[in-house]
């Protein structure tokens, strides 16, 4: 990205420290993420105390990659403004949303999924979900978001901790959705889909 050079000591360039091992440049144009790249100080060059230079400096390295934003920054529980699922056994899907622990949607059925509808496309950050007998048994389960209703990709798929009865944080790469669906594929124990508390936080 960078070669500079000169048959005769140069006066114009004074970023190179006086111990030959820092050189200050400025890219000519933006640089790409997660990227190698090389560039190259010619002899003849003065450092910051003056010194002509003897040698050549060639050096190479990568810029850092894009990271996704911090847990920290995403805080905001997003309201849910109704819940459907497949099924359940007479524990309902509202459940999940009452803020109460000791409420459950449940239903015995592998490939068991609720629906949670946003009301309008938010971005998403994370679903937090709390598991029935959540420290006795790991669900497997996985996450996904939706724009229609319809057509739903998948952000997240994992086995729940089983160490817990309150809510997991399950984060996912920043997206835009209205609507969020937890699918159950059983638990280590038995075939059904159980939580207690869901919630989606942007």
């Amino acid at each position: 990205i960078g070669d500079w050079s000169s048959d005769v000591c140069s006066s114009d360039l004074r970023s190179l420290s006086s111990d030959g091992k820092t050189f200050t440049f400025t890219p000519s144009s933006s640089l790409e993420s997660s990227k190698l790249y090389a560039a190259k100080v010619s002899a003849q060059v003065k450092d910051s105390t003056g010194r002509c230079q003897d040698l050549e400096y060639r050096w190479s390295f990568t810029t850092a990659g894009v990271q996704p934003p911090t847990s920290t920054s995403c805080n905001n529980n997003l309201a849910i403004g109704s819940v459907s699922a497949s099924g359940n056994d007479g524990n309902i899907p509202s459940n999940i949303v009452d803020g109460n622990l000791n409420t459950r949607w449940s239903n015995d059925d592998i490939g068991s999924f609720i629906t949670a509808d946003l009301g309008n496309t938010k971005n998403i950050c994370s679903v937090n979900i709390a598991w029935f007998d959540g420290d006795e048994r790991m669900y497997v389960f996985a996450i996904a978001t939706s724009n229609d209703g319809n057509l739903f990709t998948t952000k997240f798929a994992k086995l729940s901790s089983g160490t817990t009865l309150n809510s997991e944080k399950y984060s996912i790469l920043p997206t835009d959705a209205r609507y969020v669906r937890v699918t159950v594929y059983g638990n280590t124990l038995n075939t059904w889909a159980s939580m207690t508390e869901l919630d989606v936080f942007g």
